[in-house]
């Protein structure tokens, strides 16, 4: 099999997030043109979300084909030692016996690929957060099924599933094991809790939980937030006002009162 690239979602804003709930609760099939068909009257739903700390570093993953092949990846690119992102493919290959271990507890069941997702972090691969000057290491947050078929959909393990994938002595964590969070989102008023997030991320810059579980207390990025709906698993990210961009905004307080009068009105 060739070594194809399996490539992670861009994870999306909060803004984002609750459009994509709206139309997929929403979308009532196309009418005679084509055009998609809403249904204003349903219900939007209550989702609970999964929140972890964003790490600033560089994705990466390492995936297994089903035939036994296994190669390193950066964003964008299948990586070798030859051609390497910030020394990702060199750590695979040196540690190949300790993925292949990782592999052997995931059920590939009858997918073409499996991908392990992590945040290649530490050492000098980027600045100003508490992670910063640790060793290089790989902490894992996903693991996704894919097809060379694409008429069969691509999916992604549960947390459930992936908790377990670690091994500490070869610098391989997950991100399950640092602190994490929860919040029950109502779609019906998603704004009320744009505050709590705002929160959440704010103790999360001030004090990254992972920099402080090494001993380095410093700036963190930001929490990534997830949730699994009958549609699959859907993502969106908050960060702080020291790594917000252009593309990335910090999200704004919301006056609580004013949106609750606005729903009894």
């Amino acid at each position: 099999m060739k070594r194809k690239m399996i490539t992670f979602p861009e994870i999306g804003q909060f803004r984002q997030i609750i459009k994509i709930v709206n139309d997929d609760t929403r979308y009532s099939g196309k009418d005679e043109n084509g055009d998609a068909i809403f249904d204003g009257s349903k219900k939007l739903p209550t989702l609970t979300f999964k929140g972890t700390v964003k790490l600033h570093g560089t994705n990466a993953g390492v995936t297994l084909t089903r035939d036994g092949d296994m190669y390193a990846q950066s964003r964008e690119n299948v990586i070798t030692v030859e051609k390497d992102n910030a020394g990702f493919a060199f750590f695979v290959e040196s540690n190949k016996n300790v993925f292949t271990d990782l592999f052997k507890t995931l059920d590939i069941r009858d997918a073409d690929y499996i991908t392990i997702f992590g945040e290649w972090a530490g050492g000098n691969i980027q600045k100003g957060v508490a992670i910063n000057g640790l060793p290089k290491m790989f902490v894992v947050f996903a693991v996704k099924l894919s097809y060379d078929n694409e008429e069969k959909v691509n999916y992604f393990l549960t947390d459930a599933e992936t908790k377990h994938l670690k091994n500490p002595e070869a610098l391989v964590f997950n991100v399950l094991d640092f602190e994490n969070y929860s919040i029950d989102i109502d779609f019906e008023n998603p704004l009320l809790a744009q505050n709590k997030l705002i929160e959440l991320t704010m103790a999360v810059e001030a004090e990254c939980p992972v920099g402080k579980s090494f001993g380095n207390i410093g700036t963190g990025e930001g929490i990534v937030w997830k949730a699994e709906t009958p549609r699959g698993t859907i993502r969106f990210k908050v960060k702080g006002e020291k790594h917000s961009s252009s593309k990335v905004k910090v999200l704004a307080t919301v006056n609580t009162e004013k949106v609750n009068s606005i729903k009894e009105f």
